[in-house]
């Protein structure tokens, strides 16, 4: 009850994690994952709406523009489409948190080498287990995986400025390296292939 309790506490003062009882990568994947369950129902919800309304479209066929898209929507095919991806959805979310978990893990660590941050025993892992708190966010509807990796990165600027002591700009220039290092890779894609 007391980790459950640490969870919630988490999403508003994750630097509370680095006192006992700690919320580990385990704990906080466990306790993640009712949320991203209950997530992808609400998405699976409104995919059948949006199906059922699409076919009372096809039925009135009211809008000329979109006839020949509508024809070839089968209400019963989509269904099973999106229900499958959810359900591998659902299902991979452990390996895909574990894959964001090592990571996060490796960026922290290998930037820890640029900066005066020394990782004691797991403190990396509670850094970012009590991200991973966030997760509460993805039940809202359409917006909430944007608002759960912002609130992810405010969690882990915050836990590098309170309980490592990093200036509010190098925890953010951390927590951003990887953003910027994929921007920076999408230029220099775009910049190579509109040379070709």
């Amino acid at each position: 009850m007391n980790l459950i309790r640490k969870y919630f506490e988490n999403l508003i003062y994750p630097e509370r994690n680095f006192e006992t009882p700690r919320l580990g990568f385990k704990e906080a994947m466990l306790l993640s994952w009712p949320f991203y369950i209950f997530s992808r129902i609400i998405l699976l919800f409104l995919i059948f709406l949006s199906l059922k309304n699409l076919s009372s479209i096809q039925e009135l066929g009211s809008i000329a523009e979109l006839r020949p898209f509508i024809e070839k929507l089968d209400f019963v095919a989509g269904m099973k489409f999106a229900t499958s991806m959810v359900s591998l959805g659902i299902l991979f979310f452990p390996l895909t948190l574990f894959a964001e978990f090592v990571v996060w893990r490796f960026i922290f660590r290998s930037l820890s080498y640029f900066t005066n941050i020394e990782f004691k025993e797991d403190e990396d892992e509670y850094l970012i287990a009590s991200g991973f708190s966030s997760h509460i966010l993805t039940i809202i509807p359409f917006l909430g995986p944007l608002f759960q990796g912002f609130w992810q990165c405010y969690q882990f600027v915050r836990n590098l400025t309170l309980y490592f002591h990093q200036h509010i700009a190098l925890s953010l220039l951390i927590v951003l390296f990887p953003y910027i290092l994929k921007i920076g890779l999408y230029v220099i894609l775009a910049i190579v292939l509109s040379m070709m």
